[in-house]
């Protein structure tokens, strides 16, 4: 907090006052109703006005036991519509591929065209959904739009999108691709400049530390939460090849290093709101956090 702050009972005015807190004191954000922000403070438990606070980015304490992070989180679709387009399907197409190459999932390709559990076939004329997600408000430039992934960030980083990534702390700008994953964006750096530059903001060390970034692609920026620990790859090897010692671990299997020579084995999370964890299936309270904080916590 930058400024004096009354710890609320509630989130309002009207609650009752619980304490007095000084300016600069430290604050865990826990969760939040409106313009309110739930907290644990030196003083207790409760609320303070969105007007008296100041995140520091640079803090790692994601609060793991929040409730309110650990389930999905309402964000906004104005502005967002559905397009369609026609492709007529060439020889060794399969709907993975089609997919992949106009930034969908298959999923969406077979609702779109009533498949189920059909095939292609060459020369058959299909329809091509296009996601066109609306511009989202932002507190101040400094912020990120938030998307949803399912609805809506999978869409503006498809497989294969480059984009950069901005160090909240210190403005450096990491050039990165989405290469593969469903639930989340399997990420991985350009060069071993950019490998240097990621591992820089983890004070140096690949770490799943979950942190708060600017994602910037096609001239938006956006809100997305990311842990730096390369995994499930190594570098160098053939893409998808079973090879052995895959990075964070994961021992023999496919090889998920689809970028070589950029000094970095696998490759790393990168989530918007909502995403969900490839081990469980389920949200994880730290990266939603993260990207509330990359989002103004709005």
């Amino acid at each position: 907090m930058n400024k004096n702050a009354t710890l609320k009972a509630g989130p309002g005015f009207g609650h009752t006052d619980k304490a007095y807190l000084a300016a600069w004191t430290a604050v865990s954000v826990t969760g939040k109703s409106g313009d309110w922000y739930a907290v644990s403070s030196p003083k207790g438990t409760g609320y303070i006005h969105k007007s008296v606070y100041w995140l520091d980015q640079s803090n790692s304490g994601f609060c793991d036991n929040s409730t309110y992070f650990s389930g999905l989180i309402s964000y906004s679709t104005v502005g967002d519509y559905i397009s369609y387009n026609s492709y007529t399907v060439k020889n060794g197409d399969t709907i993975w591929s089609v997919a992949t190459q106009h930034g969908i999932s298959e999923s969406d390709l077979r609702k779109a065209n009533g498949l189920d559990n059909g095939y292609l076939s060459i020369g058959q004329v299909i329809k091509i959904p296009v996601k066109h997600i609306g511009r989202k408000s932002v507190p101040s430039s400094s912020y990120g739009e938030v998307l949803d992934w399912t609805e809506q960030g999978q869409y503006v980083l498809p497989i294969n999108k480059t984009g950069v990534l901005i160090d909240m702390n210190t403005g450096v700008r990491i050039t990165v691709k989405r290469t593969t994953g469903a639930t989340h964006a399997d990420t991985e750096t350009l060069t071993k400049a950019d490998s240097k530059k990621l591992k820089d903001s983890y004070g140096g060390n690949w770490s799943w530390e979950r942190k708060p970034f600017i994602l910037e692609v096609g001239g938006r920026r956006y809100a997305v939460s990311v842990s730096a620990m390369p995994h499930a790859g190594v570098d160098g090897a053939g893409y998808l090849a079973n090879v052995q010692n895959r990075s964070g671990n994961y021992g023999y299997g496919p090889n998920y290093d689809a970028i070589s020579g950029n000094g970095m084995d696998g490759h790393f999370d990168l989530y918007f709101l909502n995403g969900r964890r490839h081990k469980d299936g389920k949200i994880d309270p730290q990266h939603q956090l993260g990207v509330l904080l990359a989002g103004g916590l709005q």
